[in-house]
């Protein structure tokens, strides 16, 4: 949790803090939202990689690059 940096904050959040956040009801309904999701996209490389990855879902979808 502290290395990986998704969240602002998240490097100085405790143990409780961090169970706390995850009790949240935003956090409650990912798993349902995952269920529905056709496409998943990884974000293991870098910034540029995500992107591409993006763009790529987003012209699946017919939307077109800004």
């Amino acid at each position: 949790m502290r290395n990986r940096g998704e969240k602002a904050g998240e490097a100085e959040m405790t143990w409780e803090q961090f169970l706390a956040e995850d009790e949240l009801e935003t956090e409650a309904t990912i798993p349902s939202v995952m269920e529905r999701a056709w496409k998943t996209i990884s974000n293991e490389g870098t910034k540029e990689e995500l992107e591409l990855k993006v763009h790529e879902v987003m012209k699946e979808l017919g939307v077109k690059k800004k």
